[in-house]
């Protein structure tokens, strides 16, 4: 009678069903793992333009309530001007200048600390109060 190798005996055995099962689920699993690390790290620049996103817009609704706090376009003559303000994540540049009578346009440029920008344009009314 002819001598099998060792190994060609464990494959023919029961125990031979175990290796692709092994193989299957190790490859399922690295699959998975694989291909969720560039959904973290796209989760994790999300979250940062998120939050860069949240900054412009808190900067210029705090600009906005400044400006019509203090209302700086009343101090001038032809209601035209430029104001900046410093806030603990950002500067905000803020221009204003008249449309129609009793409105101007006031124009917000604001940048954070770590660069982001965004400027929008809101008409505001006033009363002139003699």
């Amino acid at each position: 009678m002819k001598r099998q190798l060792a190994s060609i005996k464990t494959l023919r055995s029961d125990q031979a069903f175990f290796f692709p099962y092994m193989l299957f689920i190790i490859t399922l699993v690295l699959i998975i793992v694989l291909s969720s690390i560039p959904l973290y790290q796209n989760h994790i620049e999300m979250t940062t333009f998120t939050e860069e996103q949240l900054k412009l817009e808190t900067l210029i609704q705090m600009a906005y309530t400044q400006v019509r706090k203090e209302q700086p376009y009343l101090l001038h003559n032809d209601r035209s001007g430029e104001i900046s303000y410093n806030y603990p994540y950002g500067i905000v540049y803020v221009s204003y200048f008249p449309k129609d009578i009793g409105w101007i346009i006031v124009n917000f440029q604001a940048l954070t600390d770590n660069g982001a920008r965004e400027t929008t344009s809101i008409p505001l009314r006033f009363i002139l109060s003699d």
